[in-house]
């Protein structure tokens, strides 16, 4: 897995993610993150892909609380009609 680091309140990191549908497979793709500690927001740009569901999306963390500290595991989920694909990361809040 890998590894962000928010250090403080307003701080922001970002992620690429490719999608690419392989095999004549065509949906649109939706993406979702789940774990998230309190504080802490996620947005993708774009939230979804159209059909044929190739592209890229940039996810974008930002701390919003000062007070939380440590490490959690969070997972980014993909949806494309009935196939779904995640992703584990960890993310580190550090003051």
């Amino acid at each position: 897995s890998s590894a962000l680091t928010l250090q403080r309140a307003g701080d922001t990191d970002f992620v690429n993610l490719t999608s690419t549908m392989l095999g004549g497979f065509s949906s649109a793709v939706t993406f979702v993150v789940q774990g998230l500690p309190a504080g802490v927001s996620a947005t993708f740009a774009p939230s979804r892909l159209a059909a044929p569901g190739n592209g890229m999306t940039v996810l974008k963390l930002a701390n919003n609380s000062s007070t939380m500290v440590g490490s959690t595991p969070i997972m980014i989920k993909a949806t494309a009609g009935s196939v779904v694909r995640t992703m584990m990361l960890t993310l580190a809040l550090t003051k």
